[in-house]
Parts: C-alpha cells; sequence; structure tokens
C-alpha cells in the first residue's frame, strides 16, 4: 500500500488501525492522568503497600515479577509492576496512577470493591498524616483510632483509658485500624473530640492543664468555645452512611 493511500484514508479507517496497533502493543497506549489526587510523596509512600494488596489479589503461582516504570502524560514516572508467566511467558503489565486505580496494559482495571477499599484508605489516612504534619511513615499509615484521636486533640494528656471509652461512646474501638475513607469513622471521631472539648469545657478547673504556656485561662475557654463550635457544625454536615468504595471522586467531593 502507497502512502498517499494511508494519507487519503478516511478518520474511521485510520482509527481502526490505531487501536489495531494497540491492541497488540498496549503498552504503547499513552497513559492520561485527568485528575491526580495525590502528592508524589504521597505516591511514594502507598505504592508498596497498595502494590503487595494487589498481587496478593491475582492468582498467579509460577511467576517471574519485573518493576515497571513508564510515565503519564504529566511526565511523572508511574511504579508498577509486570508479572511474567513462567509457563506460557505471557505478561501482564500493572501500574498504579496518580488517581489512585490501577492499570492493565495501561487499561483501567476493574479490581474488586475491598481492593479500591484498601487504595481509598491508604490515601486518605496520608492525607490527614500530612493536614496533622505527621510523616508517611506505614505505622502512621496504619494508626488505630486511639492514634488519631490523639491527633485530633493535641495538647491534651488524657488517659488511654479515658479516651477507650469516649471512643467506645460513639461507636469505634479504640485499637481498630483507622479508615479515614470512611464518613461514619471521621465522623465518629470528630464526635470523640467534640465530647471531650464539652467535658473540659464544663470542668473550668482543668483548663490550667491543657492551656499553653503564654496563653491565659481566657484565652483558652475563648479557642476551646470556637473549636467546640467548628466541631458542631462539622459533626452536623457530615453522613452517617458509607458508599461502595468505587473510587477517589466520591470521597473528595
Amino acid at each position: 500500500m502507497s502512502i498517499e493511500s494511508v494519507i487519503n484514508l478516511p478518520k474511521q479507517s485510520i482509527s481502526f488501525l490505531k487501536e489495531r496497533i494497540l491492541s497488540n502493543f498496549p503498552l504503547l497506549r499513552p497513559i492520561v492522568t485527568k485528575r491526580p489526587l495525590m502528592t508524589t510523596q504521597q505516591y511514594e509512600a502507598i505504592y508498596p503497600i497498595v502494590a503487595h494488596a494487589l498481587y496478593q489479589n491475582l492468582n498467579f503461582y509460577d511467576v517471574t515479577i519485573e518493576h515497571y516504570t513508564p510515565t503519564d502524560s504529566n511526565d511523572r514516572q508511574l511504579n508498577g509492576f509486570t508479572l511474567w508467566d513462567n509457563t506460557s511467558w505471557k505478561a501482564y503489565n500493572f501500574v498504579f496512577t496518580y488517581e489512585g486505580t490501577w492499570l492493565y496494559d495501561n487499561q483501567p482495571l476493574q479490581v474488586p470493591n475491598h481492593v479500591q477499599g484498601f487504595i481509598n484508605h491508604m490515601v486518605c489516612n496520608s492525607y490527614e498524616c500530612l493536614i496533622y504534619k505527621k510523616s508517611l511513615t506505614k505505622e502512621n499509615l496504619f494508626m488505630n483510632n486511639i492514634e488519631r484521636m490523639k491527633m485530633e486533640i493535641a495538647g491534651m494528656e488524657i488517659p488511654e483509658a479515658e479516651l477507650a471509652l469516649y471512643l467506645e461512646e460513639e461507636g469505634l474501638d479504640a485499637n481498630q485500624s483507622y479508615n479515614a475513607s470512611s464518613k461514619v469513622a471521621k465522623k465518629a471521631i470528630y464526635a470523640t473530640a467534640l465530647s471531650i472539648l464539652h467535658s473540659v469545657a464544663n470542668q473550668p478547673h482543668l483548663m490550667k492543664n491543657y492551656k499553653q504556656d503564654d496563653m491565659t485561662i481566657t484565652d483558652f475557654a475563648k479557642h476551646l468555645q470556637s473549636r467546640i463550635n467548628q466541631l458542631e457544625l462539622k459533626v452536623r454536615q457530615m453522613p452517617s452512611t458509607d458508599s461502595k468504595p468505587s473510587n477517589f471522586f466520591n470521597l473528595f467531593k
């Protein structure tokens, strides 16, 4: 076939040929990031964790694993892995995106809800670590409810047994892993913090134990009431049920 005849092909034929080429060489398909939802710091921190979780859900037995590092449309290097079936020598290419989704041969991979839910869990927990200026270590990403509660009431030294009771009143197990992607869990944490702050506000003699050195009791009381008002509004506005963990877009609206 001459070059001239190729140039004069209708658009439909060109599109057909393009798809035929991409179906035979799927890794030529560009990876377009539409809405990145992680910083590079978050991405690098959670990738090893979510990659291990995905691998545990793949039914392969005799395989060789290689690191796979393509680039997305924003010139960001992505992390992924290639599984070589040692029997058939077929290659399976998986890559994790800044949108918090997995691609298979550079196309969206439909993962089970519990896998996507785990990804959501890690991304949302990493956001909260950054907000509260915590390092993105595995220990912090897998913090439990009582550790998350301490972040919310930083500066207040309350016995763990007492904190556990406050959490229990809001339906949370102190030692259970905290999941920031759960609206129910987040609301319960804020409601617990609100109960603690109300308790302090109702016992003025305790305020001197929690105020900072450069703050008067009066200033601390005003700050405390402002924080109570903020939390009351937040708790009222938060939903009380969780939706299925389909993707991040529902989580951040």
